[in-house]
């Protein structure tokens, strides 16, 4: 670069770092997880992202020497910007500063600004062991939710606890090095310090988690999580598949991380470590073993057969005598590793699993889906993944073996067509008798079995201010799946999405998406054939944020969804509009986040889902049905530099029904009223 144009550039950099910096920490991952949430359309849990973010904050990566699998723990750049960062300082060598970031070819100013508070460019000798762990950081979240109304468990005693909900939590962090925590949580309805929870609460997490740089990498012990490959095998934590960031889709595992969730069920309890096996070759292997939930049938003592579990619970309530039923029911013991060469932008990697349940799995009794679905005690996964770029493509995979000669892979890349053009493909397919329990690859069903799909997504940037993102997805369920009783059926997925930034204050969204997929038709399941329709779903949205001041933000939203089933001339529609305001003013302890909702929604199969604002490690992106209005406050103070207080109120009111839910939970009135309080403490 000419030094007269790097000094321009450095100074409006400076500039705008400066005032990208007024931002405190919470705001900034609110900011970061919200961009991810406004692209979902569905329920997510957001913790682990959040939790990586926190200590990206805390300790910046340095870009000089981090690894392709540091850069993606950021999830804010692709693996083309990835690349080039890489390639950059491999030919240039060190970066002097992260402003030399516009310089490389995909960051643009407003990329640089996302991830400044994550980053950095300052080599530190490294702290002993000791000293880091003297000057750890502690943080203790306690938090109650409780409802104004009193669903109909509690006054038929179907709920025998209380009706708080109860959270508490400690971590203990030294830089990267050490992580240390305990995790409490008791759902409303349960029982604490008493009858079935003498306990006290109903699930307790703990984890011990070290990070080294030399042969030993990483040491897990007690609960964790685990990431291989393009997540065939084995994923869990935090992955997205089809977002409005259409060529955001390659799945970068993390490999071991420490598991700081509430989530009762997609986690591994036991131990594990990673190895460097020289500069290239990194060994990872775990072990597991839990009791978890799950549905089981006990048979005549009369007969030779064995026990069996026909599904596993997920939920993790238990509440109710059924439910009290499920709980640690079922043994489960997991074992298996990784095994990776990394070697510039090439790696190659082995991922394997073994996993045994103490009683047999039988699946429920439906003869279409039970002749192809897994059975028995015994499972295995093995998976081969990869990752290449040559010139301007990146290329990644992988492909994967289980039970009975079951299979799925997994194949796609990553195109840079132009500096301001990005593409992205992705086809796959799953047998229908794949069984992977703790799979999470890219996939338009929950599961990877019994799927088959090509994925084409573009990203186009014109302009820094102005970006569009587009995909078509095509797939097809080759055997039978709920709600599908025909072999062969295909669904179609498409989205355009517009984003205009202009300046630091404004910023427009617009998007369409359009569903066709194959259902039965409900009046033919008692016909000798079954009748199939398909079902179109299309919505559009418009969103707008202000921010007039420094103190101010406004933001508003319209969305409207169309519903329709060919065969039986259904139509449902949708209508969600929202005003939302936050209020936080400069050099105060308080702030205040607010919001208004009416929505007219008339078939839940035209629901919509919106994120909203919460607490920190609370994530919520309730969908919305029926006729009404939602309003809820957020409220934070702090007491002083190590104590803050939240508090969030929230309401729903319906005004063409009676009564909400249904059974236990059913709730005799048209409003429903939460209240949340929470505590952060940190020294």
């Amino acid at each position: 670069m000419k030094s007269v144009g790097c000094k321009i550039l450095l100074a409006f950099l400076l500039m705008s770092a400066t005032l990208f910096a007024q931002e405190t920490k919470e705001e900034r991952i609110k900011k970061t997880i919200e961009q991810y949430a406004q692209s979902i359309d569905a329920s997510a849990d957001f913790t682990d992202l959040q939790t990586q973010l926190e200590g990206l904050y805390d300790n910046p990566i340095d870009l000089n020497t981090a690894s392709r699998e540091e850069l993606s723990k950021l999830f804010l750049l692709t693996q083309i910007q990835i690349n080039n960062l890489l390639a950059h300082i491999a030919e240039n060598g060190k970066l002097i500063s992260t402003l030399e970031l516009q310089s490389i070819d995909g960051f643009e100013l407003e990329d640089i600004e996302r991830i400044l508070p994550f980053i950095s460019v300052d080599e530190q000798l490294e702290k002993p062991f000791w000293d880091e762990v003297k000057h750890g950081y502690n943080n203790i979240i306690l938090r109650t939710v409780k409802l104004a109304e009193t669903p109909a468990g509690y006054t038929n005693g179907k709920y025998p606890g209380s009706p708080f909900h109860l959270y508490g939590k400690y971590n203990f962090v030294a830089s990267t090095r050490l992580s240390a925590g305990i995790t409490a949580d008791k759902d409303e309805g349960e029982e604490f310090f008493k009858g079935s929870q003498k306990q006290g609460f109903d699930f307790y997490s703990a984890h011990l988690f070290y990070t080294g740089k030399k042969l030993i990498r990483k040491i897990a012990v007690g609960d964790f999580q685990m990431q291989t490959g393009q997540g065939l095998v084995l994923w869990t934590g935090f992955a997205p598949s089809k977002t409005a960031d259409a060529t955001n889709v390659l799945r970068d595992a993390s490999g071991l991380l420490p598991y700081k969730s509430a989530g009762e069920y997609r986690f591994m309890r036991g131990g594990a470590y990673t190895l460097a096996l020289g500069k290239s070759v990194a060994l990872t292997q775990f072990f597991s073993y839990k009791k978890i939930d799950a549905n089981i049938f006990n048979q005549d003592t009369l007969t030779t057969k064995d026990d069996y579990f026909s599904s596993i619970y997920q939920s993790g309530y238990h509440r109710t005598t059924a439910e009290l039923a499920t709980k640690h029911q079922l043994n489960e013991f997991l074992t298996g590793g990784d095994l990776s060469y990394t070697k510039g932008m090439f790696k190659v990697g082995v991922s394997a699993m073994y996993g045994s349940y103490g009683i047999p799995f039988q699946p429920a009794k439906d003869s279409g889906v039970k002749s192809y679905r897994f059975s028995g005690k015994n499972f295995y996964n093995v998976g081969v993944n990869y990752r290449y770029l040559f010139r301007n493509i990146y290329f990644f995979g992988e492909t994967a073996a289980g039970v009975l000669g079951s299979y799925a892979t997994i194949n796609g890349a990553l195109i840079s067509l132009h500096p301001t053009l990005q593409a992205s493909i992705i086809n796959r397919n799953y047998s229908a008798g794949y069984f992977a329990p703790y799979s999470n690859g890219f996939s338009e069903a929950t599961d990877n079995t019994n799927e088959k799909g090509t994925y084409i997504g573009m990203q186009w940037k014109p302009k820094p201010q102005f970006i569009f993102n587009g995909y078509f997805d095509a797939y097809s369920f080759p055997w039978l799946k709920y709600l599908v009783s025909s072999p062969g059926t295909i669904g179609k997925d498409a989205l355009i999405d517009f984003l205009y930034i202009p300046n630091k204050k404004f910023s427009l969204n617009l998007r369409f998406k359009r569903e066709e997929k194959e259902h039965n038709i409900s009046s033919s399941y008692n016909n000798t054939e079954v009748q199939l329709q398909t079902n179109l779903r299309q919505s559009m949205r418009a969103e707008i944020h202000f921010k007039p001041s420094p103190e101010w933000t406004l933001q508003s939203r319209v969305e409207s969804v169309f519903y329709s089933e060919k065969t039986t001339a259904t139509v449902g529609h949708g209508f969600l509009g929202y005003q939302g305001v936050a209020w936080q003013p400069m050099k105060k302890r308080y702030s205040i986040t607010a919001r208004y909702y009416l929505f007219d929604i008339n078939d839940y199969n035209a629901r919509i889902y919106a994120y909203e604002d919460d607490m920190p490690f609370v994530f919520s992106i309730p969908s919305f049905s029926g006729q009404g209005m939602k309003y809820y406050a957020v409220v934070s103070y702090k007491i002083n530099r190590k104590i803050k207080l939240y508090a969030k109120a929230t309401r729903t009111e319906y005004l063409n029904q009676n009564t909400i839910g249904s059974g236990n939970d059913l709730i005799n009135a048209p409003h429903k009223t939460e209240f949340k309080l929470q505590m952060n403490i940190g020294f």
